[in-house]
């Protein structure tokens, strides 16, 4: 007997019966979400499937978290393999005990934008839900954090993908003997009765069932990379389906089986009229078709309505159109695209107040199209505005803004007013004197003396370089060394892995590099001295950045400055396991993928601390004496593998938390850099830089570097900044 999977959410589960009921010829396997409640073995089992795939779109499957985890590689997989048909059906709601039918569209952008907006708004709302959470339950609420997060990064590519499997409409399955599903089974319907028409009413969910046993037969390829922020195809209409292979019976409608928006939902935005809104998506869509060179196509999209509202006169002026001028008017060839969907999406979301959903749907409409007019402008006001902990974005955003337009003084002075030294135009500029000339320099000095933190790093420019596939993953990249060096990787075009403690500056930084950049960034949320967070983290990567080329280890800290009879023991505790077993942590998990593919680099941040001890340094001196050694030992271990194995020793380094850290935020004993000029987190993040780049037959063992004014790791001048 010809055997079938059958992929369905369980609240579905009465379209399954009737499948089965109906076509008694093919043994349907079952495979239900609420089988597979591990995150991606649904996908996984549908991906290794032993026989062709019926999968059951509704509604219901794509919010189902069980469903979609890992869905996009495994339709991707079975679509190559052309094992896959895909049926679209209504899902399934309860409302005040009352379970009613939801119809499930994908055929146009809006459609798209809902599902993708759905899972953003669950993805924001776990972050929230884990930026709330107390450290016990942070692990397990950011690994589901990540997951929605994929979801929510593919949504839009697996409707996409969806679309392009020609899916066919459940009500035309089941008026037609469910002849498509025997004829992509490959055989031929016998002879029954009629066959059980699909519900009007949709049944209760079923009774979940125990699970399949899971299929073990391998694919050969089940997963595809995807990364990357929200994206789709241009949409356009559904392909029409084959004809049945026996006759419709007499009630059938020919166009039954179109996949149309739900007039419900898609009121003209002037007329409030239905049928003008979906006439007007017919007219854009025909003239895609035929702009797209199917001229045929296109007159029959138009011939059909035509035919469903015979008195529309804008209609039979475009079907006139059509069929007497070899191309399309070019306002016509032109449909609402992405950008300005989003744009769209944006602005109602502003008004409803909710900011984030504005700030997502214009960053996907900046990226579908970066020279939108005033995208960026958009974006700027928005975050320096109704956001907080945006400032950085905000700058890149206006920065964005003020090439877009640089006349426009709103922009110059909203960057001036975050402390951005725009100039003046020229005939503004102040004339210059010869009194007092370094009064500008000492009152920058005095400026500086006042923050213990630095202001956050100035964003360089982006470097003209071709971009590279390596995935570099930086440890303690919220702030000083690892962040800035997150920016120089990325101004040359390096995916990148960033992690560390404070969700909220990950993100932030993730999102200034993409835009700043347009490279690809992942964050992950994790504390390096937690071992099982780092495991988790780091065994659970996507399938696209597993293979990760250069690790930093720059996550370290300094706690106390006390001698050794007078240090504090959980100073101590944490200088130990962040600097020492934090490292060999994360260092262990991502060399054993090195070593599989005898190929990487791995750079440790280590110190002057760790050459020479100092009065009062102990506990800290002694974590970068074992980082110098670890660096020597692993050198040994892993160059026979192809692996370089490198470090950075800096001195006092500015631009950083390290003192403020040291001291427990006593901001005043933190100021021990306003006497002299040290380094600062760029030269750090550009000597690593170095490193990274040399050829593959150069390995840079260790940069011991420091500012002019320090001699040695006590030995410093402190005469003032030169």
């Amino acid at each position: 007997m010809t055997q079938i999977y059958l992929a369905f959410s369980h609240s579905n589960g009465n379209l399954a019966d009737i499948l089965e009921k109906n076509i008694p010829e093919i043994a349907f396997t079952r495979i239900s979400d609420a089988d597979y409640t591990t995150p991606g073995t649904f996908a996984e089992t549908v991906a290794a499937a032993a026989h062709p795939v019926v999968l059951l779109l509704t509604d219901n499957f794509i919010k189902s978290e069980a469903a979609m985890s890992g869905m996009l590689a495994a339709l991707l997989s079975l679509m190559r393999q052309s094992r896959v048909m895909v049926v679209i059906a209504n899902g399934t709601h309860e409302e005040n005990g009352e379970i009613k039918a939801v119809e499930t569209h994908i055929d146009r952008v809006v459609y798209a934008i809902q599902y993708m907006n759905y899972w953003q708004q669950r993805y924001l709302a776990m972050s929230d839900q884990y930026n709330h959470a107390d450290d016990a339950h942070r692990a397990e609420l950011f690994q589901h954090q990540q997951r929605l997060h994929e979801i929510a990064d593919q949504a839009g590519e697996l409707i996409s993908a969806l679309r392009d499997t020609d899916p066919v409409k459940w009500d035309y399955l089941s008026v037609t003997g469910f002849n498509d599903v025997y004829r992509f089974a490959g055989i031929m319907p016998a002879s029954r009765t009629n066959p059980e028409p699909a519900a009007t009413t949709p049944a209760p969910p079923p009774t979940v069932s125990a699970p399949e046993p899971p299929v073990t037969t391998p694919a050969s390829t089940t997963t595809v990379p995807v990364s990357g922020p929200l994206t789709f195809r241009p949409v356009e209409p559904m392909k029409p389906f084959q004809e049945p292979l026996a006759p419709p019976a007499p009630e059938f409608d020919p166009e039954a089986h179109l996949v149309r928006p739900n007039d419900a939902e898609t009121a003209h935005p002037e007329t409030g009229n239905y049928a003008e809104q979906d006439i007007d998506n017919t007219i854009k869509d025909a003239w895609s078709w035929i702009e797209r060179g199917n001229r045929e196509l296109g007159i029959e999209v138009l011939r059909s309505a035509l035919e469903q509202y015979p008195h529309h006169e804008q209609l039979q002026a475009e079907y006139e159109k059509a069929l007497h001028e070899d191309e399309a008017p070019e306002e016509i060839l032109a449909p609402q695209d992405d950008a300005t969907a989003y744009e769209a999406a944006g602005e109602s979301a502003f008004a409803d107040s909710d900011f984030l959903m504005a700030k997502y749907c214009w960053d996907r409409a900046a990226e579908s199209n970066p020279d939108l007019p005033g995208i960026w402008k958009k974006l700027g006001f928005l975050t320096s505005d109704q956001l907080t902990g945006y400032n950085e974005t905000s700058i890149a955003y206006l920065k964005k803004a003020m090439a877009q337009d640089p006349d426009d003084e709103t922009i110059v002075e909203r960057l001036r007013k975050m402390g951005e030294n725009i100039p003046l135009p020229e005939a503004a500029q102040p004339e210059q004197t010869d009194n007092n000339p370094q009064e500008s320099s000492s009152a920058e000095t005095e400026v500086r003396a006042e923050n213990t933190i630095p202001a956050p790093l100035p964003a360089p420019a982006p470097v003209v370089a071709t971009r590279r596939n390596e995935i570099v993953m930086i440890t303690g990249a919220t702030s000083g060394i690892g962040r800035a060096t997150a920016v120089e990787f990325a101004r040359h075009g390096y995916r990148l892995i960033v992690t560390g403690r404070r969700a909220e500056r990950l993100f932030d930084l993730r999102t200034e590099l993409e835009n700043q950049f347009g490279v690809e960034v992942l964050p992950l949320v994790f504390d390096v001295r937690d071992q099982r967070a780092v495991e988790g983290s780091l065994t659970n990567l996507p399938e696209s950045w597993q293979n990760i080329d250069i690790l930093i280890n720059n996550a370290g800290l300094a706690k106390g400055l006390a001698p050794i009879h007078e240090g504090e023991l959980h100073h101590w505790e944490t200088m130990i396991d962040t600097n020492i077993k934090g490292l060999l942590y994360v260092t262990q998990l991502v060399s054993r993928g090195m070593v599989a593919r005898r190929h990487g680099h791995i750079v440790n941040l280590s110190s002057s601390a760790g050459k020479e001890a100092y009065p009062n340094g102990n506990v800290y001196c002694a974590t970068k004496f074992a980082v110098e050694a670890l660096t020597k030992s692993m050198r040994f271990d892993l160059h026979k593998y192809g692996i370089r194995v490198s470090q950075v020793s800096p001195g006092h380094v500015e631009e950083t938390e390290f003192a403020l850290t040291r001291f427990d935020g006593d901001g005043e004993k933190a100021k021990i850099y306003n006497d002299f000029q040290p380094l600062t987190a760029r030269d750090v993040a550009e000597a690593i830089w170095f490193i990274a780049s040399r050829p593959a037959h150069v390995n840079v063992q260790d940069v011991y570097m420091f500012g002019t004014q320090q001699a040695s790791a006590t030995v410093v001048d402190r005469s003032g900044r030169s």
